[in-house]
């Protein structure tokens, strides 16, 4: 749209910007202002369950109870489980579970 100053019949909304070229005006719908506001809908990222988690579901699908030297769930710290090898910053690196009566299938986690 090209307008006038201060003429009444200017096509120009309260949303256009005008410029002024040479004596005249240009009128244009600025870009719309990305908002910062959440979506309707947000994506939730999935839990993910801790190694004690894993290793509680890992005891009860493999009939944990009746395992040989047991003390899993017996510890606050799993990394203090029998058998449980954590690396210093307490993270599970090995599971030595061979002649534990160990009876299941594996859990998904």
């Amino acid at each position: 749209n090209e307008c006038e100053l201060g003429k009444d019949d200017c096509n120009a909304t309260a949303m256009e910007i005008c410029i002024n070229t040479r004596g005249s005006f240009n009128c244009a719908l600025p870009t719309p202002i990305p908002t910062r506001e959440p979506t309707r809908n947000p994506t939730r990222k999935p839990t993910i369950p801790s190694e004690r988690d894993i290793l509680v579901s890992f005891y009860h699908a493999t009939n944990g109870d009746n395992w040989r030297e047991n003390t899993w769930l017996t510890l606050p710290d799993h990394c203090d489980w029998y058998e449980v090898v954590c690396n210093a910053d307490g993270k599970v690196i090995a599971l030595k579970l061979s002649d534990k009566n160990i009876d299941g299938t594996l859990p998904k986690e």
